[in-house]
C-alpha cells in the first residue's frame, strides 16, 4: 500500500512504523506501481516507484537501517485485459 502514500508525512510514519515493528535481520516486502506502471489504482492517484528509488526514499526517511536485498517486476493484467506494471523490493533491516 506504500503507493497510495503520496504525502511526505505519511510516508515517514509509514517506515518509521516498519522500523518499530521488525528486529534487526527482520524482512520487509513492499509492492508498489512500478516506473512506468499506472498512476491511479482504485481510482486513487499513487507514486510510482523503480526498487533504486523505493531503497533510496527507505534511506532519506531512516539513514542506514534498510538494505534492499531482492526486486521482482510483475505485470497485472487488469479484468479488461489491460497490463500494468508492479515491482516489489525486498528489504532486510540492518543491525544497529
Amino acid at each position: 500500500m506504500f503507493h497510495f502514500l503520496t504525502d511526505a508525512e505519511d510516508r515517514a510514519a509509514y517506515v518509521h512504523a516498519m522500523s518499530r515493528a521488525l528486529r534487526p535481520g527482520g524482512i520487509a516486502i513492499i509492492a508498489t506501481s512500478a516506473e512506468d506502471g499506472p498512476e491511479m489504482c482504485s481510482g486513487l492517484s499513487v507514486v510510482q516507484y523503480a526498487p533504486e528509488a523505493l531503497a533510496e526514499e527507505l534511506d532519506r526517511l531512516h539513514p542506514g537501517q534498510f538494505e534492499l536485498i531482492d526486486t521482482r517486476r510483475h505485470i497485472h493484467i487488469t479484468p479488461k485485459g489491460n497490463q500494468q506494471s508492479f515491482q516489489c523490493s525486498v528489504f532486510r533491516k540492518k543491525a544497529s
